[in-house]
């Protein structure tokens, strides 16, 4: 069976070592990578400078 392409939403985990859904969609010969900024997520943790600085 051929894989071809993987679309793989990144919402508030950005892991590489054990990020499950990362390590399945790496199985494809392409991954296209989304992340969407979505302010209503964010309930849980204050989003600062920092947080800020690494989105960019």
């Amino acid at each position: 069976m051929v894989k071809k392409t993987a679309i793989l939403w990144l919402r508030n985990d950005f892991r590489l070592k054990d990020n499950k859904a990362l390590i399945e969609a790496s199985k494809y010969d392409q991954l296209i990578p989304i992340f969407i900024w979505d302010e209503n997520l964010c309930t849980e943790w204050k989003v600062d400078g920092a947080s800020k600085w690494w989105l960019h």
